[in-house]
């Protein structure tokens, strides 16, 4: 289930088959959660998410599905935290250590489902999706061991040409869309 309009969303949803075993982030659904928080920390350092165009829709739209859906499980794939983490390297390289340091916790409470790289390498969207499509295998496992699952993406192209057929197994959060709607 593709859920990219505001008013898809039913209340009922929350704590649903959907949200028990967790929700799955990419990349830059992780780099927003986890920089909000820090700069809520660090408020001096707020504008760093404004120089990377983080805005505070983003932020509200993100915030908001957390806490009407009850998520407590973020699940992330090695590649997800590998690209956030050479993402915070190569955009905040002076604050990269203060950063690290302060996501850590968070870090390693998040639920990890590996992707092994052959199997990343070999399918049949890698050349499209590059690491993305280690969100694809990861909610494919995910599915198989729960039977229904969550993705949170700011990447709408990615989520509709993937989890538009998914059925009523996925809930697909496209976020690019959505942020549009808490302002």
């Amino acid at each position: 289930m593709l859920v990219a309009d505001i008013n898809e969303i039913n209340i009922s949803l929350r704590n649903s088959k959907y949200f028990l075993n967790g929700i799955i982030f990419d990349t830059c659904v992780l780099f927003v959660y986890l920089l909000d928080k820090y700069t809520t920390l660090h408020p001096e350092k707020r504008m760093m998410l404004r120089s990377l165009g983080v805005t505070e829709c983003q932020i509200s739209c993100l915030n908001t599905i957390i806490k009407n859906f009850s998520i407590s499980k973020i699940i992330i794939t090695p590649h997800i935290l590998s690209e956030f983490l050479n993402r915070i390297r190569n955009e905040y390289k002076t604050d990269y250590k203060e950063i690290k340091k302060e996501c850590l916790e968070d870090l390693k409470k998040f639920n990890e489902i590996g992707i092994d790289k052959n199997t990343l390498l070999s399918h049949n969207s890698f050349f499209e999706y590059g690491n993305d499509i280690s969100l694809v295998l990861a909610t494919e496992k995910h599915l198989n061991q729960f039977e229904f699952g969550s993705i949170a993406s700011f990447d709408g192209r990615f989520i509709r040409s993937l989890y538009k057929n998914s059925g009523n197994k996925i809930l697909a959060f496209d976020l690019e869309t959505m942020q549009y709607f808490f302002t």
